[in-house]
C-alpha cells in the first residue's frame, strides 16, 4: 500500500515538472495592463485585481511575486507586455521592474 501511495505521488510530481524555461514561456504569452483595486494572497499564490482602460475586470496571478505584490496599492498600474519576460507596477513616484530569469 505504501509503496503504491509513493509511486502514485512520484507520477503525479513527474507529470506536473515544467522547467523554468516553459514557465516562462508561459510568463511571455500572457499580458495585462489595469489599475490595481485590491489584492489578495493565500500561501505562495498573490492576485491582483483592477479594472483596465476600457473598464473591463483584469487580473494578475502568480506564485511567488512579492516584490510586486507588497509595493502594489490601490491607484498603481500593472503593466505586462505580451512577449517580455517582466512586469512593471507604476506607481505615482516610481517604477518597480521584475524580470523572469532562469538559472538553467
Amino acid at each position: 500500500m505504501v509503496k503504491g501511495l509513493f509511486f502514485i505521488t512520484a507520477l503525479c510530481i513527474l507529470q506536473s515538472c515544467h522547467s523554468c524555461k516553459e514557465f516562462a514561456e508561459q510568463f511571455k504569452a500572457n499580458s495585462c495592463h489595469f489599475v490595481v483595486k485590491e489584492k489578495s494572497r493565500q500561501f505562495r499564490m498573490i492576485l491582483i485585481k483592477g479594472v483596465n482602460i476600457d473598464g473591463k475586470y483584469e487580473e494578475y496571478r502568480t506564485t511567488g511575486d512579492y516584490k510586486i505584490y507588497d509595493a502594489a496599492e490601490p491607484g498603481d498600474t500593472i503593466l505586462k507586455i505580451l512577449g517580455e519576460a517582466k512586469i512593471s507596477l507604476i506607481k505615482k513616484d516610481t517604477t518597480i521592474v521584475t524580470k523572469w530569469i532562469c538559472n538553467e
